[in-house]
């Protein structure tokens, strides 16, 4: 019976820490986007890494549209989302201000800013929110 114990610890823990609702989760989803493209436009710094940046922000856009699609479907409540997008507000405010940051880095780098405003374009069209 003890050897049971830390075994049911474990799932009491992740059911209390791992459990996320859809809304929680789609929230979250639109979060680790957003880090991925800071990320990836910190690596800008010619044009050459402005072009792998472009093909990356362009997978990024896609997996954003294909995210969004998914919790489309699932037909999320409105309150549930609300709640669990004022959960996530700080990072995704965060998160904003650190893509402007690199932006205007990036836009004193005159041979990237095109690749990137290209990007970011597809990015931002995806149709999961960017902005908080």
């Amino acid at each position: 019976m003890l050897r049971n114990v830390p075994v049911l610890i474990a799932v009491l823990m992740l059911g209390i820490v791992g459990c996320k609702s859809d809304s929680e989760k789609a929230a979250s989803d639109v979060v680790d986007k957003q880090q991925e493209v800071v990320k990836i436009l910190k690596g800008v710094t010619d044009k050459d890494s402005a072009m792998a940046a472009k093909t990356k922000l362009i997978g990024v856009a896609k997996d954003m549209s294909e995210l969004a699609s998914k919790w489309d479907k699932k037909k999320l409540k409105e309150d549930e989302m609300t709640k669990a997008m004022d959960k996530y507000k700080a990072d995704m405010e965060q998160n904003h201000k650190d893509i402007q940051t690199e932006m205007e880095r990036i836009s004193k780098i005159p041979e990237a800013i095109g690749p990137i405003m290209e990007g970011m374009m597809s990015v931002t069209t995806s149709g999961a929110g960017m902005h908080p």
